[in-house]
């Protein structure tokens, strides 16, 4: 199929299969040749080319700009020839996600190739599994993925099982050219190659960075990681376990090995490596510096005595050089570090349980200690420092290293921590009425006063635990944090409603602000208040922003304001990870819908581009689930009283929401604005408006919703849902604000499953199983009703 000079043409959920470009000459696009928008589609066992050169199997992507949501399986870039790209080959592709590519055979790029190109591409959240590349050429491999592209990054994919043949490199990647190409939070697994089993590099830059390099395999060198040519990426915070090289004239490095031409230097950061052995055929079971020169800083380098071959660190074997090793701590290997050639500095290194610590020549310098590190858990592959360990503030603080392995800052206390982590708690408990931020450390017994304490003391993917009482801070989140209230001080027990904890920011700022690409944080169980917005004027309450996400679940929000839209909750946030709104009351928020420009570099998906609307919630950018809200008595003046959806960059499912006496009789429940082409409104009950669904903008699929006592249910020229309800829900107090129904309400029973299973309040739904749900937030038992059984005699 060809879609050429067709750019804003689409392709979608179509099976496209058993086809061939070519049969003796060159082939282009076995299954498709597209300069088109694709998604959905199924791209089968095609073959680019019989007996020629092929480029890209199943699909020959030439500018496109939307590669998303595809099945690539079985395809062939050329079956007797030169092949290029078994499942896809791509000159410019702006961005290909959430694609499964798997089973396809190329000469290089067995999954994908990346071909030369100066623009920005994107490879976000495939699964990229069981590709091979064919080829043992010099630049032949990339089982997963091969690229030469200049500008591309590839993020959160996982690239596992893939293969080259023979000397082939890159089991899972491989990149021959760039020098702005970014790596990063993927996941190498299982992977096998000639050199380079996970990752390899020649003679590009670049950034590879927080990925986890994970069992995979070399047959000659670098088990995970290779580099060679003038290949010099900046290697930071990655995980490299459990990897083998079997090696070649007696180097092999089973996590790394660094091959690079004289006078290059390869820096290596915050690097957790461990448990990878080298084979019978070569050393340097964890890191290998065969040519080149090495810098090693902060790493953390255990067990890698897996092979026959057990040193931790070999340093210059083939050109000598000049090689730094600072802050690293080496743990459990015959030998620590062993020079080859060249001259090695080393200082304020840790060695511990090593047959030998250092050897060849290498001095271990003055600063260098030989203490047991006091690893959370060695033997489960838990490297973080305990809280005791002597590690803590020992290292050398003017190196340039300012996060550690999981991004926490550097340093933190009196000096820089030796190795990739740097210590923080793993839990943090706050106490406004028993707690203080001098002489507390955290612990149940010696809680923090602040919730900024505990957030700043507390580690990524850590927790803080916060007491009853009222905070009066502003809370910004950047690491993945998760934050939880309603605990009783004294015996840390947890209540939300018994326990009540209030963050208020006396009408001096946004509540609660979360941002920073990669941030992924929890908030649960506050009151939230007293916010006045100041990020771009939209915000009261809540903010989730640049490129975070959140889950914000169990909070009552409330009494907040915001200048321009969202007087309660902001989502604007990745646009590839979806944030949750869940089970919160959100309530008397307020929006004026008042465009002040603020500065020059705003972008198109920033707030604050003119008048912004929601009253209680604004979903702007980046997928969103929002399920189980009362969303009640909010304004706004900028449109959507209760909730606003712009939908920009993601869908918005909004399932499950009882949406109440929003702006009067005026008001409007839920409004569809700018590009909410994708919501879903499914099992919402709105009350109480004038409007109870409108939509100025975009299209979405709305069915199976309750209404009563709107002046409309929605906005002229809307279809109504075909399974909608009307009728009185019959709550417990509306006048009160308790929304709860009981089995008489019309509402009961009239959802459809949209796989939320449970309420507002945690109870099961449906209830009782096998029942259809209620409409909105709250979940009530049915009432089943059994006839009596009537027997006749027969005769």
């Amino acid at each position: 199929m060809c879609t050429e000079y067709a750019q804003s043409a689409v392709l979608e959920d179509n099976e496209i299969r058993g086809n061939v470009a070519a049969v003796r000459g060159n082939g282009y696009g076995g299954g498709v040749w597209a300069n088109a928008l694709l998604y959905r589609n199924r791209i089968l066992s095609n073959t680019a080319s019989v007996h020629g050169d092929g480029y890209g199997g199943g699909t020959y992507a030439y500018h496109v700009g939307d590669f998303n949501d595809n099945l690539v399986q079985g395809n062939v870039a050329s079956e007797n020839g030169d092949g290029t790209g078994g499942g896809l080959y791509a000159i410019y592709l702006q961005r290909a996600q959430h694609n499964t590519i798997a089973h396809n055979v190329a000469t290089r790029g067995g999954g994908i190739y990346m071909a030369e190109y100066l623009g920005s591409q994107a490879l976000y959240y495939n699964h990229i599994a069981h590709n091979q590349a064919t080829g043992s050429g010099a630049f032949d491999g990339g089982g997963g993925i091969a690229s030469a592209a200049d500008w591309v990054e590839i993020a959160r994919n996982e690239v596992y099982s893939n293969t080259t043949a023979g000397l082939g490199v890159g089991g899972g990647l491989l990149i021959t050219a760039g020098d702005r190409y970014l790596v990063r939070d993927n996941r190498f697994e299982d992977n096998e190659g000639g050199g380079g089993g996970g990752i390899a590099v020649y003679t590009a830059t670049g950034t590879i960075v927080q990925n986890q390099i994970v069992d995979n395999d070399a047959l000659l060198l670098g088990g995970g990681v290779y580099l060679w040519g003038q290949a010099s990426p900046a290697l930071d915070r990655n995980l490299v376990i459990s990897n083998t090289a079997y090696g070649l004239l007696y180097a092999a490095g089973g996590g790394l090995l660094i091959n690079v031409d004289g006078g290059t230097t390869v820096t290596v950061t915050n690097h957790v490596i461990a448990r990878n052995g080298a084979g019978a055929d070569g050393s340097g079971g964890g890191v290998y510096c065969w040519r080149g020169e090495c810098v090693l800083i902060n790493n953390t380098i255990v067990d890698n005595d897996q092979g026959d071959n057990q040193e931790g660190v070999i340093l210059g074997s083939a050109d000598g050089g000049t090689h730094h090793m600072r802050n690293n701590v080496v743990v459990g290997h015959g030998v620590g570090v062993a020079l080859s050639s060249g001259v090695a500095i080393l200082d304020y290194n840790d060695y511990y349980d090593n047959v030998f610590h250092v050897s060849g020549g290498a001095t271990w310098g003055p600063h260098h200690r030989n203490d047991k590190p006091e690893f959370e858990d060695r033997w489960a592959g838990n490297y973080h420092l305990a809280l005791t360990s002597p590690l803590i503030d020992q290292g050398d603080s003017t190196v340039n290293v300012p996060l550690d392995f999981e991004g926490d800052p550097r340093p933190r206390g009196g000096g820089m921590d030796i190795g990739a982590d740097e210590a923080y708690r793993v839990e943090s408990h706050v106490s406004a009425s028993a707690g203080s931020d001098l002489t507390g450390d955290g612990s149940p017994g010696s809680p923090f006063a602040t919730v900024t304490k505990g957030i700043a003391e507390t580690r990524t993917g850590g927790m803080v635990h916060v007491g009853r009482g009222s905070y009066p801070e502003r809370i910004t989140i950047t690491r993945s944090i998760h934050l939880f209230g309603g605990y009783h001080e004294g015996d840390w027990s947890r209540d939300v409603t018994a326990y009540v904890a209030t963050l208020d920011a006396e009408d001096t700022g946004t509540v609660v602000l979360i941002q920073g690409e990669g941030v992924d944080a929890t908030v649960d169980g506050f009151t939230i208040t007293g916010g006045e917005a100041s990020v771009y004027g939209s915000g009261g309450g809540l903010v989730v922003h640049d490129d975070a996400v959140a889950t914000v679940r169990h909070n009552a929000i409330t009494g907040n304001h915001a200048r321009n839209g969202g007087g309660g909750v902001v989502l604007w946030g990745s646009d590839l990870l979806e944030s949750v709104l869940d089970s919160n009351r959100i309530y008397n928020n307020s929006a004026d819908g008042e465009f002040v420009p603020c500065c020059a570099a705003q972008t198109t998906m920033s707030p604050q581009q003119g008048p912004e609307p929601g009253g209680g919630v604004l979903l702007g950018e980046g997928p969103a689930r929002v399920v189980n809200n009362w969303i009640y008595s909010n304004t706004a003046a900028g449109g959507g009283d209760g909730m606003a959806v712009l939908g920009w960059g993601g869908p918005a499912r909004v399932l499950h929401n009882t949406v109440v006496d929003n702006g009067g009789s005026s008001g409007v429940g839920i409004e569809l604005m700018g590009a909410a082409s994708a919501a879903i409104l499914h099992d919402n009950l709105i009350v109480g408006h004038g409007t109870g669904i409108s939509a100025t903008g975009g299209e979405a699929a709305w069915d199976y919703n309750g209404f009563y006592d709107n002046v409309t249910a929605y906005a002229p020229g809307l279809p109504g849902g075909a399974h909608d309800t009307h009728g009185d829900p019959r709550f417990a107090d509306r006048s009160g604000a308790d929304y709860h129904i009981d089995h008489s309400s019309p509402m009961a029973g009239a959802g459809v499953d949209k796989g939320v299973e449970i309420d507002l309040d945690g109870d099961p739904r449906p209830l009782p199983a096998g029942t259809r749900p209620d409409l909105g937030a709250d979940e009530c038992e049915q009432r089943r009703v059994y006839l009596p059984l009537v027997l006749r005699e027969g005769g």
